[in-house]
């Protein structure tokens, strides 16, 4: 595509030719690096059809041989392959006061920053100082892969509360995650915040994770239970905890 990235397998077909005077188009080498390793391959022939189906950065390497075994410069092409859709995740937006979602991708690539939805849809609380509102998020990598994730972010003045509704990879089936919860409160004036307490839970694999923040001692308790196993850690500043997607799955993830 523009971005220089495909999302499906791709064929390069090699074609050589000699000279009208010459003796004739033997065969064609070639060998691959990156994402598709492919060891040295002599076709017989002046044409030879290379599938490259591996993801990554895939570097071509070819050159052909005469009857007379003279052999042409070694040529390279580069392919740029990935077919697995962006992840995203949820986190709390202290400039906001709002949980945020990110996209990531490890193979073409994602745009930085918090994604905009695609569509908001208030919902009916029948409380005045709760807002509830159904986000859609259409997430692109590089490569045209997609991922829909659709939530439901509830907000006071100090929390909120925050659930994946549904996950849709490359267009395929729509999926709904194990039952899981971002809850957070905090305390402090509009222009920024004395506090924050952030819990977070995810029924399978079971796990929770919760963090607390306070201005006057500038460091993150973090507890994270996972696997039935508890660890503690403190951080300088505040750190945010981030609850993950990985291919329908999810996870809370508290590494700083």
């Amino acid at each position: 595509n523009a971005a220089g990235w495909n999302n499906s397998d791709v064929t390069v077909t090699l074609t050589a030719q000699d000279d009208a005077a010459g003796s004739g188009v033997k065969s064609i080498t070639y060998s691959a690096t990156g994402g598709q390793p492919i060891p040295s391959t002599t076709v017989n022939g002046s044409t030879a059809g290379v599938v490259i189906s591996g993801e990554g950065v895939t570097t071509l390497s070819f050159f052909a041989t005469d009857n007379a075994g003279n052999t042409s410069d070694t040529g390279t092409y580069t392919v740029r392959l990935d077919k697995t859709a962006p992840e995203a995740y949820l986190r709390f937006d202290p400039a906001t006061k709002d949980v945020a979602v990110f996209g990531r991708d490890a193979l073409s690539g994602i745009g930085a920053g918090a994604v905009t939805p695609s569509a908001v849809n208030p919902l009916v609380t029948g409380d005045p100082g709760l807002s509830a509102e159904r986000r859609t998020y259409d997430l692109a990598d590089r490569a045209g892969n997609t991922l829909r994730l659709v939530d439901v972010v509830r907000l006071t003045r100090s929390d909120a509360i925050a659930t994946i509704q549904t996950l849709q990879y490359n267009g395929g089936a729509v999926t709904t995650p194990a039952e899981h919860r971002v809850s957070i409160s905090w305390t402090g004036p509009a222009s920024g915040l004395k506090s924050l307490d952030q819990n977070l839970s995810v029924s399978t694999p079971l796990q929770s994770g919760k963090a607390s923040w306070k201005w006057n001692d500038d460091v993150t308790e973090i507890k994270l239970l996972t696997g039935g196993v508890t660890t503690k850690t403190t951080v300088p500043g505040m750190f945010l905890l981030r609850l993950a997607t990985n291919a329908g799955a999810l996870s809370i993830e508290a590494t700083p």
